[in-house]
């Protein structure tokens, strides 16, 4: 029997707060940060070495997702479709959003919009802009961002929070 969509997407936020794709993220940001440094905005002009960046950014996530649904009951295309539910369950709960299925979808949202060129620049951007707003408030420190920076991702909730199996 396939377990329940809510019950993938709950385990899915295991992985989304787990530590290994936290540092693997906080560390993909320290390294790229530095070259959406001074650019204010995602509708202005854009690098090259910008999509090459979501690139491998892109590869990293799915490496790490592979192997998340590699150790899972269910398959990459039952995650998907979980995933593609819980965003229309949480789309009806837009105004409940302390519901369980909107938390979900806010999940999925998460995980959707991580891999998306848009997102991640925004992300990247907003990144570098508080890197560099942290930087300047120290005045003669030296250092370099440490990645931390980038809030792709939110605090581990409860498992009740989820609604997800206990």
């Amino acid at each position: 029997m396939d377990p329940p969509a809510h019950d993938i997407v709950a385990t899915a936020a295991d992985f989304l707060w787990s530590q290994s794709l936290l540092s693997s993220i906080e560390s993909f940001t320290a390294n790229h940060l530095e070259m959406f440094g001074g650019s204010a905005e995602l509708h202005g002009e854009h690098r090259l070495e910008w999509t090459q960046a979501h690139k491998d950014f892109s590869e990293l996530f799915d490496v790490q997702l592979e192997a998340f649904v590699a150790t899972q009951p269910f398959t990459r295309e039952e995650f998907v479709s979980a995933c593609e539910r819980a965003l229309e369950e949480g789309a009806a709960e837009r105004t409940a959003p302390d519901s369980p299925e909107a938390f979900r979808a806010r999940i999925v949202e998460t995980v959707l919009m991580a891999t998306t060129y848009e997102y991640f620049v925004q992300a990247m951007l907003d990144a570098a802009a508080s890197a560099e707003a942290r930087m300047a408030s120290r005045p003669g420190e030296e250092g370099q961002p440490d990645g931390t920076e980038m809030a792709v991702l939110q605090p581990t909730p409860s498992a009740g929070d989820l609604g997800g199996a206990e």
